[in-house]
Order: C-alpha cells, then sequence, then structure tokens
C-alpha cells in the first residue's frame, strides 16, 4: 500500500533485489540458508542474457562465449553401424579411438599382453541389459577387433544384425567398454516372430 491507501502498481519485472525494484538485496542475515541462497542469486547475476546483435557479433568474429548446460551429453564415443564381419566374424574397431582412449588405459597387465601378444581379455558393460561381458581385444595388421566371445556374447545374445547401430565408449575408471545398441535395423516379420 501506498501513502493515502492507493495500491502500489503491480509490477511483472523480475529482479534480483528486495521488494522493491532496484534495491540491493542486503540482509545482516547469516544463517547457512541465506549465505547458500546469496551464492546462488550472485551465480545467477553472472549470466550474461544473449541478444541477437550479441550472437551476430560472435558469429561475425567467428566465436563463441555462450556456455550451454549439458542437457545433450552422448557418451558414445564410437558409433558403428554392423557391417556383414561384424555380424558374422569379429568386431572392427576405429583405430583412432583405440589409439587415444582404449590402450593408454588398460591396466598395466593388458597393456603388457597387448604389447607381446598382441591381445588381452577386456571387459565389456552392456548397458542395455546390465551385464558384464569379457571379450578378446586383438591388434592385426588389418586393425583392432573383439573376437572370441563377441558372436556369442553380443551378436547371439543381443540378435544383433547388419545394419543394427551400436555405441562404445572406454569407462577409464573401471577399466572397461561399454556397450549399447543405439538403433535396430528394420526386422522382417519372421525375425520379430522368432526374438
Amino acid at each position: 500500500m501506498m501513502a493515502g491507501g492507493e495500491q502500489a502498481p503491480l509490477s511483472l519485472e523480475l529482479t534480483l533485489g528486495g521488494p522493491w525494484v532496484g534495491e540491493p538485496w542486503v540482509s545482516a542475515d547469516t544463517s547457512e540458508e541465506y549465505l547458500k541462497m546469496r551464492k546462488i542469486c550472485m551465480n545467477l547475476m553472472g549470466f550474461k542474457v544473449y541478444s541477437l546483435k550479441d550472437e551476430a557479433d560472435e558469429t561475425e568474429a567467428k566465436v563463441c562465449t555462450r556456455l550451454a548446460l549439458c542437457s545433450s551429453f552422448d557418451p558414445w564415443i564410437m558409433k558403428k553401424p554392423l557391417g556383414h564381419h561384424d555380424i558374422i566374424h569379429r568386431l572392427c574397431l576405429r583405430k583412432l579411438w583405440m589409439d587415444r582412449d582404449v590402450l593408454p588405459n588398460l591396466n598395466e597387465q593388458a597393456k603388457h599382453e597387448m604389447d607381446h601378444d598382441d591381445r588381452t581379455i577386456v571387459q565389456i558393460y552392456d548397458a542395455d541389459t546390465q551385464s558384464n561381458h569379457e571379450v578378446e581385444l586383438r591388434s592385426e595388421a588389418a586393425g583392432i577387433f573383439f573376437r572370441a566371445s563377441w558372436i556369442q556374447n553380443f551378436v547371439d545374445r543381443r540378435q544383433l544384425k547388419q545394419g543394427d547401430a551400436i555405441g562404445i565408449y572406454w569407462e577409464t575408471g573401471k577399466h572397461r567398454s561399454v556397450f549399447s545398441v543405439l538403433k535396430r535395423a528394420p526386422r522382417t516379420r519372421e525375425e520379430l516372430l522368432r526374438g
């Protein structure tokens, strides 16, 4: 209420100040809850509101200062549509991914085995079925492959077929690969009835 019994106009303006527009939020309260809320407010004041001009200026300068929340995080470093050989023989892995993310992060015994025998056993966690499996990782002249129990533990068990898209990433802390079927290729009526 204002002086004389009149009501103050309603404002829809969002402010981080006190009850009146432009009043800084000042309080003698030192409670933990107040300090926590104050910290959140200070963090919010640090966010920048981007205008169309800001966006255009940054685009022209070929820079971006916008930070985005990680709402579309995609952990699948290696995505692959399965080919004929991946289904009947072995899974061919991308050498760049293996050299960068997997081989340097193997445990010491596995590194030794890869250096001397060009093969080791690695753990693969199936994120879809929440199950662990062992597969032979083998380095050959043609590339790096999952061999041995790949067909039994993944192709047969998960009923994979040519054209299915899979994703894999290396979980460094647990020294294992994580696997998921990202997309299924179309199935025939007979395949659907069998599965």
